[in-house]
């Protein structure tokens, strides 16, 4: 595997970041503080094709680890204040401090983020979790 596992074969085309089969237009960093140089730059080229990502509490704003951490920190806070150029496109939301469902609720509406699977009534302890393979292959969807 790359040393950026499957973030190295994701392909950007018009708006959606490719993951072999899968496809996502909308991606969601939560808090987030530390990105590898090359994923924010798949991160921009995937919000200049017109993807969206919503950034939960903090923008990135360096990199992971310590070697070269210092070009490596300006690669990714200028990566990142490029992305910030489309506002509408790179988002910062704060997390609410209870009803979390609700909160997110009303980011779809807002948002107009149409989900791929609709649950009337969710519980607070509901998940939906796929297994993924090292390829990048969806093996199981729970």
């Amino acid at each position: 595997m790359s040393q950026n596992g499957y973030w190295d074969d994701a392909k950007i085309e018009r708006g959606y970041i490719h993951f072999g089969s899968r496809k996502y237009h909308t991606l969601f960093l939560v808090q987030i503080e530390s990105l590898d140089p090359d994923v924010a730059g798949k991160l921009l080229q995937f919000v200049r094709s017109g993807g969206r990502i919503f950034c939960i509490e903090t923008f990135p704003s360096g990199s992971a680890g310590w070697l070269n951490h210092q070009d490596r920190d300006r690669s990714v806070t200028l990566l990142v204040e490029k992305m910030k150029a489309y506002p509408h496109r790179f988002i910062l939301l704060k997390k609410p401090e209870n009803d979390f469902i609700g909160w997110y609720r009303s980011v779809q509406e807002r948002y107009r983020i149409l989900p791929y699977l609709r649950i009337e009534n969710p519980g607070p302890y509901l998940m939906h979790t796929g297994i993924v393979q090292m390829t990048g292959q969806i093996i199981s969807s729970l």
